[in-house]
């Protein structure tokens, strides 16, 4: 219905709301886009897309660290690592699958495209526009998962560096 002329005079191709399929295949958007013939309005053509899919997606991509979800402009999470769409009955606000230190934070504020990471309430955060669709793709890692995935690495070094020290201290000490 949002497809025709009435409701579309732009011809415009469009995004769905998050809804709950009918057939019972799970919660999905659709992308739908009006078919025009010799100007004559001729119907829609679309394609639906399930959130599921959208979590397996999300699940492949290798994070070290942190979180992401695949966010629509509503706040609805559309995809999480770890966040199985198929097990709720009511699509999950970002607010309410976010760690208790950032659910304080208005979810426009953390949806905010941003050119890298920036730092929020002990979290380092990354929001990014999915080109083709009205979706956000938000990542966030806190502090301990950073320093808990860098601070090992820089173990040998600190190591070495402290020996040098120390026959520094020593070359001093005998001088």
């Amino acid at each position: 219905a949002g497809g025709t002329p009435a409701r579309n005079p732009g011809r415009s191709p469009f995004w769905t709301g998050v809804y709950a399929d009918a057939a019972g295949t799970g919660w999905m958007v659709s992308h739908i886009a009006p078919v025009y013939a010799a100007d004559r309005f001729a119907g829609t053509v679309g394609t639906d897309l399930r959130l599921a899919a959208l979590g397996d997606y999300l699940g492949q991509l290798s994070w070290p660290a942190g979180r992401a979800w695949i966010v629509n402009d509503q706040g609805q999470v559309l995809a999480g690592q770890g966040l199985n769409t198929a097990q709720f009955d009511q699509v999950q606000l970002l607010e309410h699958v976010l760690a208790p230190g950032l659910r304080e934070v208005p979810t426009g504020e953390l949806l905010r495209p941003t050119q890298g990471l920036h730092h929020e309430s002990g979290y380092w955060l990354s929001a990014q526009r999915v080109q083709s669709a009205p979706f956000t793709l938000f990542y966030a890692v806190s502090n301990g998962e950073l320093n808990a995935l860098i601070l090992p690495a820089f173990l040998p070094f600190g190591l070495a560096i402290g020996a040098l020290l120390l026959v520094l201290f020593a070359a001093q000490l005998v001088l």
